[in-house]
């Protein structure tokens, strides 16, 4: 399809551009016959089958897309591949935290803005409640410059999904990014990304304290503290609808197995 790239700003053919790599989708697949279904909060929207999760067939060409491989190749190594070397597990009383000592900021954070600029200006209707507003120019002119941007501009705080506040069992759970309104009127987009979550600041008011304190920086190590998935709203959200539709996906995921 010949449609306007939201990238270079040429019409070009446009590609299915993934918002959040497949590599996390297929991370959170039990093994390569399951089948993974996007499921809304919303009970009156039927679950729909998406084998390597959600992608947009209107925002990229293909130049543009290979643009962004160099950050999402290395959030993938840093974050699946290398989540259990990279990463020392701190226990202090009744809470954990995970500690890389060697992280590429640079690369790391244009990750981050990159996944938060793909799910503002995508058209797939998974993404419509996200949007950068007036920040997403910014966004996109800090990509093209494949600058990070000052530490305060775009802040990445991170957290490591969990079994308990303590438990080094990890808790994984993927859905679309959504937009976060925080209590002292900072804004952002929620990244969930297999075993770990991105608060991705991206309003001109900094997020929380407690959460700017965990923000990724270039002069130390990256620390993502210990969140209990039971814990996470949007897994909370979608109880309801998951016990309305669970019967019936697994109604149809039996009978698709070969017998």
């Amino acid at each position: 399809m010949i449609g306007l790239c939201r990238f270079c700003d040429q019409e070009r053919p446009l590609i299915d551009a993934h918002i959040v790599p497949e590599a996390f989708y297929r991370e959170i697949k039990s093994d390569d016959d399951a089948m993974l279904f996007l499921v809304s909060s919303n009970v009156a929207t039927h679950p729909k089958k998406t084998p390597i999760g959600p992608y947009d067939s209107g925002i990229l060409c293909r130049e543009c897309e290979d643009l962004f491989w160099e950050w999402d190749d290395y959030a993938i190594r840093l974050l699946i591949a290398d989540r259990y070397t990279a990463f020392k597990r701190v226990v202090m009383g009744d809470v954990q935290y995970f500690e890389a000592a060697s992280v590429d900021y640079r690369k790391l954070k244009l990750f981050m803005i990159a996944v938060a600029w793909r799910a503002s200006v995508a058209t797939h209707a998974a993404f419509k409640k996200v949007s950068l507003g007036k920040r997403e120019q910014r966004a996109k002119e800090l990509l093209r410059a494949r600058e990070p941007g000052p530490e305060n501009e775009f802040g990445v705080a991170m957290s490591r999904l969990t079994r308990g506040h303590t438990s080094p069992e990890e808790a994984p759970f993927v859905t679309t990014p959504v937009s976060r309104y925080y209590a002292n009127g900072s804004q952002g987009v929620r990244v969930f990304l297999g075993g770990f979550v991105a608060d991705i600041c991206t309003g001109r008011k900094p997020l929380p304290e407690e959460i700017r304190s965990l923000e990724i920086r270039p002069d130390r190590p990256m620390f993502a503290v210990g969140l209990p998935r039971s814990e996470v709203t949007e897994v909370r959200n979608f109880g309801p609808a998951i016990l309305h539709h669970g019967p019936k996906l697994l109604s149809r995921i039996q009978r698709k197995k070969p017998r």
